[in-house]
């Protein structure tokens, strides 16, 4: 599992792999925020990092974040969120679409359904209580996208960046691409530039801000808005 820590002494760790990547948010009393769920069929190693992780950190799972409700982002939140009784934050347009999921609307998992609530841009979560977590609205690759500011040091991203490369624009377009171009702008003069120095996006490797501010593509079409 990679893992970076904030000065903030917040932990962000990396619980599943490239099809879908879920992190892990501790802070120093072991607080834990997850962001996104990963697809159905990572569960199992999902569980297995969580697993890991309690062997060196007593893991309070108290929120689940989700940074849009494509299935490869938020197919176990369900489980999880039954699993350890615990909220689930998304965009508010998204709560009832969530509610309504075969998942969260069986009889059976009713009692959850309540627990899914709407995050707004620009909100500060108050979980974990020792992290300081900035909800950015990012829409473009989907309208419900949400990115997570932490410690104004490293950002979560989801699928917001999709499309920065060649062969994501042809195999991944974004609902909206001139909202994702502003979402671009927004996630670079939204976050501190001598401070949040990396984005960790929901599929592919961690990406360095000077990579952002050096990528002709992305200059290109912030400048053309």
């Amino acid at each position: 599992m990679y893992r970076w820590i904030t000065t903030r002494n917040t932990n962000i760790v990396q619980l599943t792999e490239t099809l879908g990547q879920a992190y892990a948010i501790i802070d120093k009393d072991n607080n834990t925020l997850l962001y996104d769920t990963a697809p159905r069929f990572l569960l199992p190693q999902l569980q297995q990092s969580l697993k890991k992780l309690s062997q060196t950190h007593t893991l309070n799972i108290c929120a689940i974040v989700l940074s849009h409700l494509h299935h490869d982002h938020c197919a176990n939140a369900n489980h999880l969120a039954n699993k350890y009784n615990c909220p689930v934050f998304c965009h508010p347009e998204s709560v009832q679409i969530l509610q309504h999921q075969d998942d969260f609307s069986s009889q059976q998992k009713n009692k959850y359904r309540n627990n899914i609530q709407g995050v707004n841009d620009g909100e500060i979560l108050n979980l974990p209580h020792n992290a300081h977590c900035k909800i950015i609205h990012t829409p473009g690759h989907s309208y419900d996208s949400l990115c997570l500011i932490i410690d104004d040091e490293i950002c979560t991203t989801g699928d917001a960046l999709m499309g920065l490369h060649t062969h994501e624009r042809k195999t991944d377009p974004a609902e909206n691409f001139e909202q994702s171009v502003q979402s671009w702008k927004k996630l670079l003069s939204n976050t501190d530039p001598s401070r949040c120095l990396l984005f960790l996006p929901g599929h592919g490797y961690p990406i360095q801000r000077k990579q952002l501010e050096q990528n002709d593509y992305l200059l290109e079409k912030i400048q053309a808005v």
